[in-house]
């Protein structure tokens, strides 16, 4: 038996090509219920399919976690299952096992409207609405191997609802500069944009609002950005932050910044025993003097 976690392999048009999906770090978990071999239609789904964090480490992890659906279902076999997005845009796959073949394919992947609509094919969907159920069919085949090629023992299937960021940042940064701190950014991409807001702090717990900048609304073209904090001048570390609001009011931080001011380095000042000045003690031999560095006073006696 070889149980297998899929990138799917495609056969389309005589070309075979290789679907896969990015890895994100696992974070929810699923339970569909028990499959049963059905005729594999839009009208007869096999089951529900459900939401997983991202790619999955192994076909080990479906099976423990219950995403995996044992039954016989040939050398042959088109399975269908529904599943209900929070996205708009979702990335199907399935892990799943198959006994004493040599060869493995898969052809169909479609998807459906609650109506049984065709409504595109792939791994991969755009503009759905959250909420509504659709379905997910797939087919695929297995052969070689003599007598022991039973074919497809199981699948595993999962979708991921891929979150579409409202903004495609570039970079934030702060350096300084002559007349305060130079504070930029930029973007790739912006959707639903209304306004950026910079905030300042110094101690990166409590937050002050410095400045908000209007955002383009929606591109696809880089955008760049920048403001000038003309009240840096205070001797420690201060940091900055970006945030982004929508024109729904949601928002959206980014990365903290920061920049470093340097105390002013003291000068010593140095005295003789009758509390005269010494601009400079090393001119100075045979004495006591008393030098003032970094909040105290030492006595230096100068014997030659």
């Amino acid at each position: 038996m070889k149980n297998i976690i899929l990138s799917i392999l495609i056969l389309v048009s005589g070309s075979l090509k290789s679907q896969t999906i990015s890895s994100a770090e696992l974070t929810e978990y699923g339970k569909p219920i028990a499959m049963t071999n059905k005729a594999g239609s839009c009208g007869s789904p096999d089951g529900p399919m459900n939401p997983i964090g991202g790619p999955p480490g192994s076909y080990a992890w479906l099976q423990a976690n219950g995403y995996c659906n044992p039954a016989a279902y040939g050398n042959n076999a088109t399975v269908c299952w529904t599943f209900t997005p929070t996205s708009s845009s979702v990335t199907m796959n399935s892990g799943y096992s198959q006994t004493g073949c040599a060869n493995v394919s898969f052809g169909s992947f479609n998807l459906y409207s609650a109506t049984c609509t065709l409504l595109g094919s792939g791994l991969s969907f755009t503009g759905l609405t959250p909420g509504i159920q659709y379905t997910w069919c797939m087919s695929g085949s297995t052969w070689g191997g003599g007598p022991g090629c039973i074919g497809f023992t199981d699948f595993c299937p999962y979708y991921t609802n891929n979150v579409v960021l409202p903004i495609t940042l570039d970079y934030f940064n702060a350096e300084l500069v002559k007349d305060g701190t130079y504070v930029s950014w930029a973007s790739y991409t912006e959707i639903n944009n209304d306004y950026y807001t910079i905030e300042k702090s110094r101690d990166a717990k409590q937050w002050e609002i410095i400045n908000t900048t209007l955002g383009v609304g929606n591109s696809s073209i880089r955008t760049e950005y920048n403001f000038t904090d003309h009240e840096t001048n205070e001797p420690g570390t201060t940091y900055y932050r970006l945030s982004q609001t929508d024109f729904d009011g949601a928002t959206e931080y980014f990365k903290i910044v920061s920049i470093s001011i340097k105390h002013p380095q003291e000068k010593p000042i140095a005295y003789d025993t009758v509390g005269r000045v010494i601009p400079d003690p090393t001119t100075y031999i045979g004495i006591i003097i008393f030098k003032y560095k970094n909040g105290f006073w030492y006595k230096v006696t100068r014997v030659q």
